[in-house]
């Protein structure tokens, strides 16, 4: 017992400056410091990761600063301040003289909602990966660049009055012509990447113990949002992957503002899905339905692994109680992945990388040996460009392989 606690006094001693850190939300510092060992070790694929994060990170630097205020098109409130986007899969209607109400064609997206200067979805998507790359670029290199624009770009978009987004999404994925729905819910997800970022910044004295108190009373606010309006009721009794990236929402947001009891309530909200989110087989039925459905099967087990992350904070095993059904849910989709057996369900469109490596990264962490990543590898497109590369870059960061650093 003697020895071990010598022990652990040398590694706080060695290690201080993460002894002293606040705990990552959905991220690990020891994964960081892994990544960081594999990049001394001349790990290539870390490295050339380091490398794209780096790049990117330098164009940022010279990036315009990012705000709601930007968007052309005015929500339904009449206030810029509200984030507002369009329903991906919902189209003019053909047979209607002004197209509306518009109609729904589920995996084929409406370039409309893509649309950056008319709506906030993909400069909200820019500005979360931005400041993801940017804490990362601090982080790994020292540079203190990265981090002050990183700060700066969270301070415009959640704290500047003038600047800053309504804590809300009451006008996500707007439907044309048709009432509000809940599914705007699901972009809130994004914000994961903010929540670690600020706390990677925490040691960089850009970002200041006067910012971290704002971040955190507009994150208390949105949780408020998210757990008391109607819209955010209507998704969290969604049973799909919608349902669960709420449960997930929840918890990461409750844990970043320190309302444990709330994140509690959602990580017993969350196991309560897998019984009717899985058969036996660890089919996903009502992801199956989808035109993309190995697409929406990976995207809910993502948010559940990603869920179960976030429930390691509050109990000491998220996934024990017998045969768990996200596991088989993995199981289910693994042949497929790794090309040992066709996939018989309707997906319109090839399977893109980034959650592929997701999936595989954090399926890794919570069932050791589940996914055979070398063989996953080799099926992974090869096209990935742009903001995928990237993303794939920041995720080779932060969830590098399991596997001892030679």
């Amino acid at each position: 017992m003697r020895l071990k606690f010598v022990f652990v006094i040398c590694f706080l001693a060695g290690h201080g400056d993460l002894a002293a850190k606040e705990e990552l939300i959905l991220y690990r510092w020891a994964d960081l410091e892994t990544a960081k060992q594999r990049i001394a070790a001349g790990d290539e694929v870390v490295t050339a990761a380091f490398k794209d994060v780096i790049a990117d990170a330098r164009k940022w630097v010279r990036t315009e600063r990012l705000s709601v205020m930007d968007k052309k098109l005015l929500p339904e409130s009449g206030d810029r301040h509200d984030y507002l986007s369009l329903a991906p899969y919902w189209w003019p209607d053909p047979k209607s003289e002004d197209g509306l109400p518009y109609v729904r064609r589920d995996g084929v997206v409406n370039p409309e909602s893509k649309d950056e200067a008319a709506t906030d979805k993909e400069r909200l998507l820019d500005f979360t990966g931005g400041v993801q790359t940017l804490a990362l670029a601090w982080y790994f290199s020292g540079e203190k660049i990265y981090a002050e624009k990183a700060a700066e770009m969270l301070r415009v978009w959640f704290l500047e009055e003038e600047t800053r987004m309504s804590p809300h999404l009451e006008y996500a994925q707007i439907r044309r012509g048709r009432k509000a729905g809940r599914s705007g819910v699901l972009e809130g997800r994004a914000f994961f990447r903010v929540l670690d970022a600020s706390r990677i910044l925490a040691g960089s004295g850009s970002w200041t113990g006067e910012d971290g108190p704002g971040l955190r009373e507009w994150f208390s606010d949105y949780l408020a949002w998210l757990t008391e309006s109607e819209m955010g009721r209507w998704e969290g009794e969604s049973p799909n992957n919608h349902g669960t990236w709420y449960d997930a929402q929840v918890m990461g947001f409750a844990l970043f503002v320190g309302e444990e009891e709330i994140a509690k309530k959602a990580s017993k909200c969350w196991r309560g899905r897998w019984a009717s989110q899985f058969e036996k087989n660890g089919a996903q039925p009502l992801e199956l339905e989808r035109t993309l459905s190995l697409d929406y099967s990976i995207f809910n087990l993502v948010a559940h692994l990603d869920a179960g992350r976030l429930a390691e904070r509050l109990v000491e095993d998220p996934w024990a109680g017998g045969e768990c059904p996200v596991e088989k849910g993995i199981e289910h989709i693994a042949p497929a992945l790794c090309g040992e057996s066709e996939w018989r369900h309707q997906q319109i469109k090839p399977v893109k990388s980034e959650p592929l490596l997701e999936l595989v990264r954090l399926a890794q962490r919570a069932f050791p040996g589940a996914i055979d990543e070398v063989r996953v590898e080799a099926l992974k497109p090869e096209d990935a460009e742009g903001e995928e590369a990237v993303r794939e870059s920041r995720f080779q960061l932060l969830l590098p392989r399991t596997d001892s650093v030679e």
